[in-house]
């Protein structure tokens, strides 16, 4: 969620996507590759964006499963 928020606050998408990509490169933990993700997403960079959810979707298959029941 603060990953999210940090994205969605950011007014300028570029610096958004240059925060991500150092947290990620420092730690590459799934809350930061979410937020590189979000950020891709915002700088209009889908297929990259998605490259990094499906990712995230096939580490936790289970929690995807249960997503897409709603």
């Amino acid at each position: 969620m603060k990953a999210r928020l940090e994205v969605y606050y950011e007014k300028i998408p570029a610096n958004a996507l240059r925060s991500f990509q150092a947290k990620v490169n420092d730690n590459p933990s799934d809350a930061n590759i979410y937020g590189l993700a979000l950020a891709h997403e915002k700088k209009n960079n889908f297929d990259e964006s998605l490259s990094l959810l499906n990712n995230l979707i096939q580490k936790y298959p289970k929690i995807s499963s249960l997503t897409q029941q709603r």
